[in-house]
């Protein structure tokens, strides 16, 4: 036996930007009747960050301005109200991570997404120098948040290495 497909109710369905009227199931109404007219309405306006949507999304960039937009609104761009001591969930540019606390630091050149390690932000003031990508801040008594400049010591990877395999050996 074939089984008889289930027809919905039909209505009228008029768009707002170019007026048509069409007769569709009530389960497939849209706002527009198709997607020239959805972007045709948004045309020249603005979403809430300022920049302009509707054409400068699609298809080929019309200008300079718009490769910008695009691209600003692609990548997630943030609101800028929004933004470090301005966001409620701000605190205070620290973070801890795997055991090891981060400051916020964007103008750090060795910096890992705006964030550097405290203990070597430590160590490179009590040097006075920025420390090369070979040294390694030993954290002596284990405790990866006591960064006090008398619990760290710089070493090499094959030192650092060393003493931990010692510790894991002895355990």
């Amino acid at each position: 036996m074939r089984k008889r497909k289930k027809r919905g109710l039909k209505v009228e369905q008029k768009c707002p930007q170019c007026g048509d009227v069409k007769i569709v199931l009530q389960s497939k109404l849209r706002m527009y009747c198709t997607n020239e007219c959805f972007f045709a309405s948004k045309k020249g306006k603005t979403n809430w960050w300022g920049y302009k949507i509707g054409n400068a999304l699609r298809g080929k960039p019309k200008s300079p301005d718009h490769i910008e937009n695009a691209r600003k609104a692609h990548i997630g761009m943030k609101h800028p109200s929004m933004q470090g001591k301005k966001h409620p969930h701000w605190k205070g540019g620290v973070e801890i991570t795997h055991g090891y606390r981060w400051i916020m630091c964007k103008e750090h050149p060795k910096n890992n997404k705006g964030k550097v390690v405290e203990h070597r932000l430590i160590m490179e003031k009590h040097l006075g120098r920025i420390l090369e990508s070979s040294e390694i801040v030993h954290h002596i008594n284990g405790n990866k948040l006591d960064n006090r400049i008398e619990n760290l010591e710089i070493v090499d990877r094959a030192q650092h290495m060393n003493m931990h395999r010692d510790k894991i050996l002895h355990k």
